[in-house]
């Protein structure tokens, strides 16, 4: 979906279906939106973006998990050792703030939940030009180049 209301959900995605990382250890788009240009018309006005999924079986993989606000991440897994092996769910979740035309700041944490449970908070200062559409997207690899290692099933954007 594709449309603004005067705040509440821009565009809710519960896929029916996970849309999952390749046979590769390159990036793999696992969703877009296209958040409207002019959006975040004020400085003050926010977007908070929530994906969520889960990884496949496999021990050894090494998962990377990221989302970006137009050319910024602004939330995702390092690769970090504790992310490997077992199956789990995952969220991320950000909230992007307009502070001018061309500037933003971000604020976003992630939760995995397997053997234990990680979270981490990271802040990023994204700078596109806010009357442009902005791609919000998920990605997702592995190292082991192993597919459906990672999936995405549900994300929404929210206007704040």
């Amino acid at each position: 979906m594709s449309f603004v209301k005067g705040s509440g959900i821009i565009a809710d995605s519960v896929q029916t279906s996970s849309a999952s990382n390749a046979a590769s250890t390159t990036e793999t788009t696992l969703h877009t939106f296209s958040l409207p240009g002019s959006t975040l018309a004020n400085d003050g006005q926010m977007v908070r973006i929530t994906v969520g999924g889960v990884t496949g079986v496999s021990t050894s993989a090494r998962r990377i998990i990221k989302t970006y606000f137009g050319g910024t991440q602004i939330v995702g897994t390092d690769g970090a050792a504790e992310f490997d092996g077992l199956p789990i769910s995952w969220v991320q979740s950000a909230i992007v703030v307009r502070t001018g035309p061309t500037t933003q700041r971000a604020l976003g944490s992630y939760f995995i939940d397997g053997a234990g449970s990680i979270e981490d908070v990271t802040q990023s200062n994204p700078t596109e030009t806010l009357t442009n559409v902005i791609e919000i997207k998920v990605i997702g690899t592995t190292s082991d180049g192993l597919s459906s290692e990672v999936c995405c099933n549900m994300s929404y954007v929210e206007l704040m």
